[in-house]
């Protein structure tokens, strides 16, 4: 995805002119790096009335799997292997159904 910044100023002593660009690009980068979005290339220009950022940029970010814990295995499961009203709260937190959810083993302990 092409991405174009034309930003037009009033005259800029030509001495400021390749700190702005270097900040530029500096902050561009940075900002899209955080946001996850592949930088093919990045390139800024300009003048003493002219500052451009052109730059050809993945056109989404890429997927990312997060794993997320719920209550302890103990609360969360019942004696008789239901789902407690913790786990079935934490699954509607998090939009699925409680057949969804599995066991994992952390630092603390079993949850779900």
């Amino acid at each position: 995805m092409e991405f174009l910044l034309e930003i037009m100023t009033e005259e800029l002593p030509s001495s400021h002119v390749k700190s702005a660009l270097a900040q530029l690009q500096e902050k561009f980068q940075k900002e899209w790096q955080e946001a996850r979005i592949e930088i093919r290339s990045l390139q800024t220009l300009g003048t003493c009335r002219r500052l451009v950022v052109l730059a050809d940029l993945a056109s989404g970010q890429p997927d990312e799997e997060e794993v997320v814990t719920g209550p302890p295995r103990q609360v969360g499961l019942l004696p008789d292997g239901k789902y407690s009203p913790a786990a079935l709260g934490f699954a509607r937190s998090q939009g699925i159904a409680p057949e969804q959810l599995e066991v994992i083993e952390t630092k603390k302990g079993e949850y779900l």
